[in-house]
């Protein structure tokens, strides 16, 4: 399927220079096959990806 918003994703063996990195979908796109998604975020939780930019790491706590 296409990539939404808010995915969460591994990149997988057929990209290698980044397979196994976790990546969060920001903006909608084509699933190129080199993503698979893991999981995605809570509706309430969306808000948090306006602090996300790209190319910058982040990280997860609880």
């Amino acid at each position: 399927r296409d990539l939404k918003r808010g995915d969460i994703v591994i990149v997988n063996d057929n990209y290698d220079r980044y397979k196994g990195e976790l990546h969060v979908i920001l903006k909608d796109m084509p699933n190129d096959g080199k993503k698979n998604v893991v999981g995605h975020l809570p509706e309430q939780e969306m808000i948090l990806l306006e602090y996300l930019d790209p190319w910058n790491t982040f990280g997860f706590m609880k």
